[in-house]
């Protein structure tokens, strides 16, 4: 058995793969507040304001892509609620940080679904000057969080920007580099973040803009150190034609990069590539996965197999590579599956499906996470399901649906240490869209367990 997650209940989720276009005019200058002042966003190329028609349809054409909401679930909501499953003799116990797609908020509760802590800041209150309505949507949630051991929060509003909360919720410090998707911690306390710009590309379409990821490296303060471009990373690679068809894909999102992780080392023995300090990403729309080299700002390994939209990779403390496959499953079970390989010769090691009674599948989003007991811990987005598994593949340990309504969200288990220095397992549940959707994802250095949570803080 394993532990599930449903949070979907009174509403029906939007029609997948509607594109939620802002008409209104982009925040080319958003930037980072600190106290009132303002940092310029990072970007690669200087914009002049041109005066001719032609410059200012491409900057509507730009600000349209970086308004682009995202899939919103294709399962209708069934109204359940709450823990519906738990065996506390097979699945790993612990606490549950949980991200509510109704509001800005993260809530800590137990295994029962109590709740222990709340965070919660609303966008308007840390941008009061943001100017249209560009992704409304965007502005109501929290995309991904990090939690600190000491009860510092960072929430991503997605594409929008990053806020950074004290245990009380109190407001840190707001930065608007429209970040995006994930987010990872170094040892060294810097924060790396996916973000994006619509901009137009001339050697990749001369009139039409493209969304273009990059990875923006940020002090613990908040503050940019610098910011590298993916596309310019991928471009470096000697084999990038074989992942990348530029005659085919040149506008519009042509990366959707969906997932950062810092690696730790623990696999380079195995390959060179994922060398401590080197990042590991997923590139949904090209179907592939790669390890990116932050100080040469290149690509030096990538993967692309019979996975389709993938999420999630991750590498697993016995050096194994787990990998979200959304839509390369067998279509009686479900479509949606959990890859395992061996590096570094990526045959499959173990992999997880559904059952033609028990279908796995969502379209978009999905994360797992592989606990300290070796099971399995999956988010079924678009149905608002988390359970866990064990590696027999076949028992589900625990299903945890902590609201009726607006579920998407994010789901993480990590040590924990008591007042008395107890120890037992954590896990963070973080809500990730809008709508009737649930999304669960191992970020920071607690993807390892490398760090313990200390509650109370």
């Amino acid at each position: 058995m394993t532990r599930t997650v449903d949070c979907s209940a009174h509403r029906t989720c939007a029609v997948i793969g509607a594109l939620l276009l802002s008409l209104t005019a982009a925040w080319h200058l958003m930037g980072a507040q600190r106290g009132g002042s303002q940092q310029a966003r990072p970007s690669n190329q200087t914009r002049t304001g041109a005066k001719n028609e032609t410059a200012q349809l491409a900057a509507e054409q730009e600000a349209q892509l970086e308004a682009l909401g995202y899939v919103q679930g294709s399962v209708k909501a069934t109204g359940i609620g709450g823990v519906s499953t738990y065996d506390p003799q097979k699945s790993f116990e612990g606490l549950n940080l949980y991200l509510s797609g109704h509001a800005p908020s993260a809530i800590l509760m137990d295994m029962e679904g109590n709740r222990l802590h709340m965070w919660h800041y609303p966008f308007e209150k840390a941008w009061d000057d943001y100017p249209g309505k560009m992704n409304e949507d965007h502005k109501v949630f929290w995309r991904r969080v990090h939690l600190y051991e000491n009860g510092d929060l960072l929430a991503i509003f997605e594409g929008l920007g990053m806020i950074k909360l004290d245990r009380n919720s109190r407001l840190l410090w707001t930065s608007g580099f429209k970040q995006h998707h994930d987010l990872d911690i170094h040892e060294n306390g810097d924060i790396y973040v996916l973000t994006r710009m619509g901009t137009v590309i001339p050697r990749i379409n001369e009139r039409k803009p493209v969304i273009e990821d990059s990875i923006t490296i940020m002090g613990s303060d908040g503050w940019m150190k610098r910011s590298f471009s993916l596309i310019e990373a991928l471009e470096r690679y000697p084999e990038y034609a074989l992942y990348w068809n530029r005659a085919k894909r040149k506008k519009g999102d042509i990366f959707h990069t969906n997932s950062l992780e810092i690696l730790d080392g623990s696999a380079a023995h195995k390959n060179p590539a994922f060398a401590k300090g080197n990042l590991l990403v997923s590139m949904r729309s090209l179907n592939a996965i790669f390890v990116v080299d932050p100080n040469t700002e290149q690509v030096v390994w990538g993967y692309s197999a019979d996975f389709e939209e993938p999420h999630d990779p991750q590498i697993l403390p016995n050096g194994n590579l787990l990998l979200f496959d959304n839509l390369g499953g067998s279509p009686k079970r479900g479509r949606s599956r959990m890859l395992e390989y061996r590096l570094p010769s990526m045959d499959l090691a173990w992999t997880y499906e559904g059952t033609p009674w028990d279908r796995f599948f969502t379209k978009g989003c999905g994360m797992a996470q592989r606990l300290p007991n070796q099971n399995t811990l999956i988010t079924e987005t678009d149905t608002g399901r988390a359970f866990e598994v064990t590696p027999r593949r076949r028992d589900r340990l625990a299903v945890l649906q902590p609201t009726s309504h607006r579920p998407r969200q994010y789901l993480r288990r990590l040590p924990v240490r008591t007042r008395s220095d107890s120890s037992r397992g954590c896990a963070m549940a973080e809500d990730r869209t809008t709508r009737e959707v649930k999304y669960f994802r191992v970020i920071g250095s607690c993807q390892l367990g490398t760090h313990s949570l200390q509650f109370p803080f």
